[in-house]
């Protein structure tokens, strides 16, 4: 498994640093590129009791997504501000200034 780290640093807000994030490059899945394979060293929290799906470190940070997604792809984005993944659905077909996307 190749993974690469990178550091997200808040430079608009306030300077500060959350750490270490290892995330898979998707040179062997192109699918998996982008999703964080630890944060910090760990797989998984320990914040949320009891422990449960709510510890579980999935997804991208929100800044990079596997290409190809569509309308029946569900995105995760793992938030270190909530200490919490969040998952993402489609909504709907958008147009911003002539560029078409997904919301």
């Amino acid at each position: 498994m190749i993974t690469i780290s990178k550091k997200k640093k808040f430079m608009q807000k306030n300077g500060s640093d959350d750490g270490r994030y290892d995330i898979f490059t998707g040179v062997s899945n192109s699918s998996q590129f982008g999703q964080i394979l630890t944060w910090q060293g760990k797989k998984e929290l320990s914040f949320w009791e009891p422990e449960t799906h709510c510890d579980q470190i999935k997804g991208t940070d929100g800044s990079i997504f596997s290409p190809f997604l569509d309308e029946d792809s569900t995105i995760e984005i793992f938030s270190s501000d909530i200490c919490r993944s969040l998952r993402l659905s489609y909504l709907e077909d958008i147009d911003y200034d002539g560029v078409k996307g997904l919301r």
